[in-house]
């Protein structure tokens, strides 16, 4: 695993966002809520990029 950008020192752990429980996909999200089912991994992926650019949105809306 690599350092994100600005950070130094020992790489903290992490894991993947997405995931599967049997045939269903989920993504996990920072307060331990995972959000699904959906039909497969791709779909996971697509809804999680969303779900992050909304939250970017409202944090930007937020500053603003």
């Amino acid at each position: 695993m690599e350092h994100r950008i600005g950070e130094t020192g020992l790489l903290p752990f992490r894991t993947r966002r997405v995931f599967n429980i049997g045939v269903e996909w989920f993504f996990a999200v920072r307060d331990g809520k995972d959000c699904g089912p959906f039909d497969n991994q791709q779909v996971a992926e697509n809804e999680l990029n969303q779900f992050l650019n909304g939250f970017e949105f409202k944090k930007t809306a937020a500053i603003n």
